[in-house]
């Protein structure tokens, strides 16, 4: 899934890139995922709701005002983020809901169910996102539109999986 994610970040971003380009620098790394983490931290208090925390990182990257290259790479930056979330997430799900199927002796497999789920999701994702992307035919606007929905969905997709864990673990 990283993979996938990374390879369409990084054809959206080949896409933009002009011959010569003044890089002005990122907001990445520690700096970066602090800004989502603190925001994070303050709707698991309760002072907000944690989709306000999707864009937080692009909302405080220098190079979000700048050239299509430099925006999309700031997107690409907090999609990062967001993948490892969701890897986090998924794996500490299907773990639980592994250790739930042998404890039931039911037919349901729900670890099985979430992989199919989560392929099917994937495909759903790039689907819609290559749709944000064509919407514009190509144009400049169509690659920070495609890497914002890849992120969105990403974002999105890690507080659906943080629901369906606290469920599970209920």
């Amino acid at each position: 899934m990283t993979r996938l994610i990374w390879t369409t970040a990084a054809a959206l971003a080949l896409m933009t890139a002009p011959t010569a380009y003044a890089q002005k620098p990122q907001l990445t790394g520690e700096s970066g995922t602090t800004v989502i983490e603190d925001c994070l931290a303050e709707a698991e208090a309760g002072d907000r709701d944690r989709q306000s925390c999707v864009g937080k990182m692009y909302d405080a990257c220098p190079g979000n005002a700048g050239s299509t290259l430099e925006m999309v790479t700031c997107i690409t930056d907090e999609t990062a983020f967001w993948d490892i979330r969701l890897n986090e997430v998924y794996r500490e799900l299907i773990a639980l809901y592994q250790q739930q199927d042998s404890e039931f002796g039911d037919d349901y497999n729900m670890a099985a169910r979430l992989r199919e789920t989560q392929r099917g999701w994937i495909d759903w994702r790039d689907l819609k996102c290559r749709f944000a992307y064509d919407e514009f035919r190509g144009g400049t606007l169509g690659r920070v539109t495609g890497a914002d929905c890849i992120m969105t969905m990403t974002a999105e997709r890690v507080f659906e999986l943080e629901d369906l864990k606290d469920a599970a673990e209920m």
